[in-house]
């Protein structure tokens, strides 16, 4: 064969669609990063707050018809964090007190609400510290320059595919355990109405998810 024969050819493939560039580059991301047992053991450990947060969502659950959510409200109204938060949720906790299971849609939201804010804002913030630094190191050290060089990517689909790294691991540590509690709670209420009542909560989830991650790992990758 002539020396001149040996080259590049054009690809006579089936060809990906543009958008999936990110996606192989996210897809490797994540397979390097996961091979670390220090980010399954961390993830490990901020499940504790998820489990706590739905044990106290079963408890309301099954103690509506006793005096748990009574006391649950009654504690509440003596903190001002708590009054003030209920103020802006237009609940008021006495009435709360006297039928529990009518505020059924402010207490998850509440319980859901600490374990976003004080717990898996934490642990964003360590994840994204460690994983986002090592995104290009990976990259180096894995020689995934080639697979990028196979393919004509732009800056903005390696920003985006590093991204999504980010998100997955974040989603999977902040929306994933709320929605598993979510869908708990549905399935331990004895109240036909529980699905009612509380059916805006995983779209409020996703978006205060979002409202976090986009933000954060900008703020990352820059």
């Amino acid at each position: 064969m002539p020396l001149l024969d040996i080259g590049y050819r054009k690809w006579e493939g089936e060809k990906t669609p543009r958008s999936t560039r990110s996606l192989a580059l996210a897809s490797t991301g994540i397979h390097l990063v996961w091979k670390g047992t220090w980010l399954k053991r961390f993830l490990m450990f901020m499940a504790i707050p998820a489990l706590i947060a739905g044990i106290f969502v079963a408890t309301f659950e099954q103690t509506l018809d006793r005096d748990g959510p009574r006391a649950l409200f009654t504690i509440l109204s003596r903190s001002p964090q708590s009054r003030n938060i209920a103020q802006r949720a237009g609940v008021d906790l006495n009435a709360a007190i006297e039928s529990p299971e009518s505020y059924r849609h402010f207490t998850w939201s509440y319980i859901l609400f600490n374990l976003s804010r004080y717990p898996q804002a934490l642990g964003m913030i360590v994840v994204l510290g460690l994983v986002a630094p090592r995104l290009i190191s990976y990259d180096l050290r894995s020689r995934g320059y080639l697979l990028y060089l196979s393919r004509p990517l732009t800056p903005a689909e390696y920003i985006f595919g590093k991204a999504l790294v980010l998100y997955f691991l974040l989603f999977i540590m902040s929306a994933l355990p709320a929605l598993l509690i979510y869908v708990a709670g549905l399935f331990l209420s004895t109240d036909p109405t529980a699905i009612a009542q509380t059916w805006d909560i995983p779209f409020r989830i996703l978006l205060a998810c979002l409202v976090l991650m986009i933000p954060t790992t900008a703020v990352a990758l820059a």
